[in-house]
């Protein structure tokens, strides 16, 4: 086992028991990796990294195209140096046993073309929500995802009995069918479950999570960590940040009935929600960007949602259509 520590993802992704793992679900190697996982956390970073790039590999392996596998052909030859070698990996009918005859740079190029192809550029299913607009999407197993407004879902439904992954930025939560592993990817993060309920927030450099029902897996920042019903994580600053007690009434999961709460959050990210669900512009103060707000508001009542929020802080708020101005209360 040690031979592996000097694992990059790249390795990883060439490993036979390994990709066996990943691509079939083998019960012997899973439970031998996932030893070996616990016992070497430092390589969590390399491991979640060649776990995606084998299934994107794998995602692509059995429809490339002749003429994709000659471009493919072409970026290895340009990087392997040697040209016997060369000859030698294009005679082969193995893919495996092309990446492992294959100089590092030939199985780079490989690898980084998968990437290109398989990530961001080939999902055949997209949804996006505008300003102040929710949808609720059937998955092709029969999950439901609620997407909040301003968010972004991608997946592939062609791929999808063989592989439940999605890419989301924004905001969404999931009611997941059991069955094989389903996998949301954000870019700041990644979340694992089987069959569960949870919320998925990434907006910028905030990436947080809340699990509703079931066992949910979070990695981020070089980090996991596994959320138990009611359990929730933000990661700030690279660092996993655990609440393990959250109300019914508090969690993030109620944007859905357009009810949001805070504790101590800064007032310029409850002023971006405001603007994200109300479909408006929304002026402050420059001495309030910087205050932290603990309450919430209900998004269904413009009016009302504004009120809740700025009237507590003594605020004055001028409205001429979608355009918001909030103002110091003036007193004589």
């Amino acid at each position: 086992m040690n031979k592996f520590l000097q694992y990059d993802s790249v390795d990883f992704a060439q490993e036979d028991s390994f990709v066996r793992w990943i691509k079939e679900d083998n019960t012997e190697d899973e439970a031998f990796w996932l030893e070996w996982i616990n016992n070497n956390p430092s390589k969590k970073e390399e491991f979640e990294k060649a776990k995606i790039l084998v299934k994107q590999i794998a995602f692509k392996n059995d429809t490339i195209k002749k003429e994709t596998e000659e471009r493919v052909w072409s970026k290895i030859n340009a990087s392997v140096t040697n040209k016997s070698d060369t000859q030698t990996i294009k005679s082969n009918s193995s893919r495996a046993k092309v990446i492992r005859l294959a100089s590092i740079a030939a199985v780079a190029a490989m690898a980084i073309f998968f990437l290109m192809v398989g990530v961001g550029n080939n999902y055949d299913t997209q949804i996006k929500t505008q300003f102040a607009e929710m949808q609720s999407i059937e998955l092709p197993d029969g999950s439901i995802a609620y997407l909040n407004a301003d968010s972004h879902l991608k997946y592939d439904k062609d791929t999808w009995e063989k592989e439940r992954t999605l890419n989301l930025e924004g905001e969404a939560f999931f009611e997941v069918k059991k069955g094989s592993q389903f996998m949301v990817n954000t870019k700041k993060g990644n979340v694992t479950v089987l069959g569960t309920s949870f919320n998925v927030y990434q907006r910028n450099r905030d990436f947080k999570v809340y699990c509703k029902t079931g066992k949910v897996s979070v990695f981020a920042a070089k980090n996991t960590t596994i959320l138990m019903p009611n359990q929730s994580v933000s990661i700030p600053k690279q660092i996993h940040e655990i609440e393990k007690s959250n109300s019914s009434s508090q969690n993030r999961s109620n944007w859905r009935d357009g009810i949001y709460t805070y504790t101590n959050e800064s007032i310029e990210e409850v002023v971006k929600e405001l603007e994200r669900q109300l479909d408006v512009n929304i002026s402050i103060p420059e001495e309030l960007k910087n205050q932290k707000y603990t309450g919430g508001f209900n998004a269904n009542i413009q009016e009302n949602a504004l009120s809740e929020v700025f009237w507590p802080l003594d605020m004055v708020i001028e409205s001429n259509g979608r355009e918001i101005v909030i103002k110091k209360k003036v007193t004589e």
